[in-house]
């Protein structure tokens, strides 16, 4: 009879097999822990998207529903007629662009702030941004009307023709910081919800240089098409339309029922 043979009720097993058993799990952990760096080295940096969960600031600004729900804040210095002209040429835009969302849900605000439209007013909420791209999680109790103010002139709008783009549509809820990953497959039923719910639409688009864009989406007579958009979330997709620049902001007018899948 072979000394390795090994029988369950023994305390050990015999020497040579319990060496065997060993080096195999010695190496299936080596394995395990190589592919784990492996999968960990070709994930992507993360986006410097911020969320400031849990902290509400105050904001001040006039409203506007044109393209979408917005706050602007004016730049320092273009109040200030002595300095507005250099300020505008080092900031670039006379107005900081504020998406607007409900604070704690995945649901828009263009109802709740409609009556205020075109008015200076106040409001709590908490920032999310990318880069220039930014957003206040509002909350709806705080919006009050500043009265006293005189109107200001809208910011100019920037026509920049009829482009054809190629990208994906996504919600600017999450892509702007509260998710990551905010666009594909993996995330299209969030989107699908955001969406659907009032969060101004986007298109994410980027080139073969890296450089991206999100431009708001809208219908060609500037009126939401969320629900329209729902069936081409998280897929890409080629799109024709007016692209004009609102400050920091890029909008793309469309006509969805010409949206091509790719």
């Amino acid at each position: 009879m072979s000394d390795d043979f090994y029988v369950g009720y023994h305390a050990k097993a015999p020497g040579a097999l319990r060496g065997f058993l060993r080096g195999v799990a010695a190496l299936l952990i080596l394995v395990g822990a190589g592919t784990a760096a492996l999968i960990a080295a070709d994930q992507g940096p993360f986006r410097p998207s911020v969320f400031e969960f849990g902290v509400e600031r105050e904001y001040t600004g006039w409203l506007t529903l044109d393209p979408v729900p917005a706050l602007l804040t004016e730049v320092p210095g273009h109040h200030d007629g002595d300095h507005g002209e250099a300020s505008s040429a080092i900031c670039g835009t006379r107005y900081s662009s504020y998406l607007l969302a409900e604070s704690g849900t995945k649901f828009g605000v263009a109802d709740a702030v409609a009556p205020l439209a075109g008015q200076f007013v106040r409001l709590r909420g908490s920032l999310v941004y990318l880069d220039r791209e930014t957003m206040i999680d509002v909350v709806p109790s705080s919006l009050t009307a500043i009265d006293g103010r005189a109107p200001d002139p809208l910011p100019a709008v920037q026509e920049l023709g009829i482009q054809v783009l190629t990208g994906e549509v996504i919600d600017t809820k999450c892509h702007f910081g509260l998710m990551d990953p905010s666009t594909g497959k993996v995330h299209r039923g969030c989107a699908a919800r955001c969406i659907s719910s009032g969060v101004p639409p986007a298109l994410h688009v980027e080139d073969e240089a890296g450089r991206v864009a999100n431009l708001l989406l809208v219908g060609l007579g500037g009126e939401p098409v969320n629900a329209e958009l729902k069936p081409f979330i998280g897929e890409p997709v080629r799109i024709e339309g007016r692209v004009t620049r609102h400050e920091n902001l890029l909008v793309l007018y469309t006509d969805v029922d010409a949206i091509e899948r790719l």
